[in-house]
């Protein structure tokens, strides 16, 4: 068992980013159920929606001292346990 008067290891190397994207489609506005050509292409039956596209970001960096492993030490995720 470690000393629990020793003094803490700073941690290194925690530097960390996550990225998560994510697709939201709206309503269909139109319709063709008919060939669509489409840059020299044809397809059988197109339709036309809005598209919303998410992005979200979370960046951290190690500051101070750790008693512990990364994973251990903070989530990589959020919402995680």
């Amino acid at each position: 068992m470690a000393d629990p008067c020793a003094p803490l290891a700073p941690c290194n190397d925690l530097d960390g980013k996550l990225l998560m994207q994510r697709s939201v489609y709206g309503p269909q506005l139109a319709f063709d159920p008919g060939t669509v050509p489409l840059a020299g292409l044809s397809t059988r039956g197109a339709a036309l929606r809005g598209v919303l596209d998410l992005l979200f970001e979370v960046r951290w960096r190690s500051t101070g001292l750790c008693q512990g492993p990364a994973t251990s030490v903070m989530g990589l995720a959020p919402a995680r346990s």
